[in-house]
């Protein structure tokens, strides 16, 4: 792909203990245009938005792709900042969503399928349809599980936190990083997907010439901290982006502050390679008369029940992929891709022709 300095990738929805989760009905704020792509699933809205990214590059245009967890190869929506535009399956949003948005159109990608071949398969692609569901609710339900174990482990822990000493840290971090003005934006960090656990936050912070990456036990206020940090930077009306755990949407895993290039990060579970600036900070310090060897046992047998749990609800998930694959190759044979790239040229003219007021 050319233009690589001008693309990046972030999460926008996960498989979460309370269900599948999107934040690009947040995204959306603000924007000028907004083109929503109709249609069954497995009907090409993530290909069609692939390509229409690839064309954006093309033209010298940045573009962040809304990768989802269902999907993590086709992404459900495209963000052209330049041009204030997105492009979003019809799926992940409502009307309230878009109602501030001055020029929105739908496009309904079916059109562009011979019917009279899906008509033939109508049986086979309602079928793939309940597996899929039956698939994602075993594999909702066992995160919803998962999620009791987590937080037994983080409540054994949280018991010990020095509050005081934790909000002493919050304001020395304070005074070490900040000062101007801007808005905030929602993502995932990392998501749960059939290919198990992902995240991009390594790759999204690189560019920061800070980072401060908090390691300890489940429980021990990383997470709490980085929000604490992202209220005092929201106080102060800067351009804040915070990353929550794909496993649970309210668990704030990262928050990025590009004005200076500096970034939070719970390292505990995420893959952070290390690079000059970072620093570490151990959350276990702020813990009073906290023994692993006594709560140790106990934790490592939830620890054992909860990976059990994530383990076969990736299972799930990949099942659920499997048969959306098999629905995807359906809706290929009937798809006029003539039509898709006419269209797609349609509204790059649109976007590039006309710049927000």
């Amino acid at each position: 792909m050319q233009n690589r300095e001008k693309v990046r990738y972030v999460f926008t929805s996960s498989n979460t203990r309370r269900g599948f989760h999107t934040f690009i009905p947040q995204l959306l704020c603000g924007l000028h245009r907004l083109y929503v792509l109709e249609g069954p699933l497995g009907s090409g809205q993530g290909v069609f938005i692939r390509q229409l990214g690839e064309d954006v590059l093309e033209r010298g245009l940045c573009a962040e792709f809304w990768i989802s967890a269902s999907d993590p190869l086709n992404p459900e929506g495209i963000l052209i900042p330049e041009m204030e535009t997105a492009v979003v399956c019809s799926q992940l949003i409502e009307s309230v969503a878009y109602k501030e948005i001055p020029l929105v159109r739908f496009l309904d990608i079916a059109s562009f399928m011979d019917q009279s071949m899906l008509t033939r398969k109508t049986g086979v692609i309602e079928d793939l349809y309940e597996q899929i569901a039956r698939c994602s609710q075993t594999a909702s339900q066992h995160l919803l599980d998962a999620g009791r174990y987590s937080d037994a482990i983080k409540k054994i822990t949280a018991a010990h936190i020095n509050q005081m000493k934790m909000s002493e840290l919050a304001d020395d971090l304070t005074t070490r990083i900040f000062d101007s003005p801007g808005k905030e934006k929602h993502y995932f960090a990392s998501a749960v997907t059939a290919e198990g656990m992902i995240n991009y936050i390594d790759t999204l912070s690189q560019a920061c010439r800070k980072r401060y990456l908090f390691t300890g036990p489940a429980g021990s206020g990383k997470s709490a901290m980085i929000a604490a940090i992202a209220d005092k930077a929201r106080q102060k009306d800067l351009v804040v982006e915070y990353y929550y755990c794909g496993f649970d949407a309210d668990s704030l895993t990262a928050i990025i502050i590009p004005n200076f290039q500096v970034a939070l990060v719970d390292a505990g579970f995420l893959a952070v390679n290390l690079q000059p600036g970072d620093e570490i900070i151990d959350s276990q310090q702020y813990l009073d008369h906290y023994d692993l060897q006594q709560c140790g046992p106990q934790m490592a047998k939830w620890q054992r029940q909860n990976e059990k749990l994530l383990q076969e609800a990736q299972q799930q998930l990949e099942k659920a992929q499997q048969k959306l694959a098999e629905l995807k190759r359906i809706y290929e044979t009937a798809a006029d891709y003539k039509k898709g790239a006419q269209l797609r040229e349609e509204i790059i003219g649109e976007i590039t022709g006309s710049l927000p007021r």
